[in-house]
């Protein structure tokens, strides 16, 4: 019995040491796995790297107003306007050919300046007709630019986006304006208008035609209107049914040199 008793607590002792040497083996198993996951990494080295700047082409605009001296001509380039010689961008920005010409460019319109040598005492309509760029030409109005008498031609249908038209002449030179934008040229109008008054002709303009005649003074620029012719109307009866009295008066009117006018009625040339 004793013996027995002996053998129960030996087992006891043995399975107990066995349970301990089991816990030391996970606690190492637990420190090396923590010792693995805390190890600090090693930092890497990456150098940093600037950017290359973009390289922009140089453009013609002009830093500050300048004058610009062109044929028979100046006019004042302001800044932030690029200036084109001979040539004009198209709009898709391809640079073409334009003989006798500059072109201004804005960025909400080009103004493109063509001169054009003409006969002396040519009228200002009949330089209208022969330098048309397209035939849907709008009515003119009198206008000046600078210090020169013109008509112009407003938001005709012409080019991509519709094009306004500035006429004037000095002595043997015909100018022609054209102020092409997406936008209408009531939109534009006090930007380009800025331009159009530093416009200065160097050839004189022609001289003022005055008129005094039977108590009526007039003085007019014989580029846009031509000669003047004038009528004395006599008073006139009842003549008829249709035909009313009349009291005598002046008839004044323009015509260009050597067109007939029909007598009978002052408003019809032959």
């Amino acid at each position: 019995m004793l013996y027995l008793l002996h053998l129960t607590k030996y087992k006891t002792v043995k399975r107990s040491f066995f349970i301990l040497f089991l816990l030391l083996v996970l606690l190492l198993s637990a420190c090396t796995a923590q010792g693995s996951a805390t190890t600090a990494a090693v930092p890497t080295y990456e150098p940093s790297v600037s950017p290359i700047p973009t390289q922009t082409a140089p453009t013609e605009t002009h830093s500050g107003e300048m004058a610009y001296k062109g044929d028979g001509y100046t006019i004042q380039v302001e800044d932030g306007l690029t200036l084109f010689e001979n040539e004009r961008p198209s709009v898709d920005g391809v640079i073409t050919p334009l003989p006798d010409s500059v072109a201004l460019q804005d960025d909400n319109f080009i103004l493109i300046i063509t001169t054009f040598d003409i006969e002396e005492g040519i009228r200002l309509a009949d330089f209208v007709n022969s330098n048309q760029e397209c035939m849907n030409i709008s009515p003119g109005m009198p206008t000046t630019v600078g210090n020169l008498a013109a008509m112009i031609f407003i938001d005709t249908p012409c080019g991509m986006y519709g094009t306004t038209y500035l006429y004037a002449l000095a002595g043997n030179i015909g100018f022609r304006f054209a102020v092409e934008s997406p936008e209408s040229y009531a939109d534009i109008q006090a930007d380009v208008q800025s331009i159009m008054d530093s416009f200065q002709s160097t050839t004189p303009p022609p001289a003022s035609v005055h008129i005094e005649h039977d108590g009526i003074s007039l003085t007019y620029d014989p580029t846009l209107l031509g000669d003047h012719v004038i009528q004395d109307i006599s008073a006139t009866a009842d003549q008829g049914m249709f035909e009313a009295p009349t009291p005598a008066h002046n008839w004044i009117g323009f015509a260009p040199p050597g067109i007939q006018r029909d007598l009978s009625n002052h408003w019809i040339l032959l």
